[in-house]
């Protein structure tokens, strides 16, 4: 309802309950501003402002491109949700608009370097140096310049892939060191932001290392 007061006023607007914590607006206009991006920011940041009074949760947006015909909506949806991954880097109540993916910049990327230096603070028992590769491969992450949600993606199932192995070459039982019930891509899944990650990558490597010691 907030939300289509907001919207209203400049455009037909009208919501639904899309999916668990997730509602959809359909924007409809007859001519599209050149600031039209300024205008829905400007309204989305004050619709998060007013939900922040009665919502113990932040709201992350992500808005698709203009199309035209009712028939095409879905191809807005499909980008607005792609725009909505997004947050993995931004983190919770960010706003992120679609734009169509840099075909130049989509070689895979992976922080080698820094992956390394995890396992080698691990090997000499450094907890603290550990916590510090791992900021440093989150950063990596951060500081790249076009990386889209399924590299990040990508990138942290490798790392756990290459956890798992390294537990193995030093012939450490997996069940014993993380538990008999612990699902490591399943947990990864569950995380959609990279300070959830961080704080999740430093918990594990600490079990890692109190095993060792």
């Amino acid at each position: 309802k907030v939300s289509e007061e907001l919207l209203g006023s400049p455009f037909r607007c009208t919501g639904i309950a899309y999916e668990k914590h997730k509602i959809v607006l359909v924007v409809n206009l007859s001519i599209i501003p050149e600031t039209l991006p300024e205008i829905l920011e400007r309204a989305f940041i004050k619709l998060q402002a007013e939900m922040s009074k009665v919502l113990d949760y932040t709201i992350s947006i992500g808005i698709g491109n203009c199309v035209t015909g009712a028939q095409n909506v879905g191809e807005s949806l499909d980008h607005a949700l792609e725009a909505l991954k997004l947050k993995i880097l931004t983190g919770y109540g960010s706003i992120h608009f679609w734009c169509k993916p840099d075909e130049s910049s989509q070689g895979y990327f992976y922080p080698y370097t820094q992956e390394k230096h995890i396992f080698n603070n691990i090997q000499a028992g450094l907890g603290e140096k550990i916590k510090d590769s791992v900021n440093e491969f989150i950063r990596s992450v951060k500081d790249h310049g076009s990386i889209g949600y399924d590299n990040v993606v990508l990138i942290f199932n490798q790392l756990i892939g290459n956890t798992m192995k390294y537990l193995l070459d030093m012939h450490c039982p997996i069940g014993s060191v993380l538990g008999d019930d612990c699902n490591l891509y399943q947990e990864l899944a569950s995380l959609e932001t990279l300070d959830e990650i961080q704080l999740w990558l430093n918990q594990l490597y600490e079990k890692i290392l109190n095993y060792f010691q």
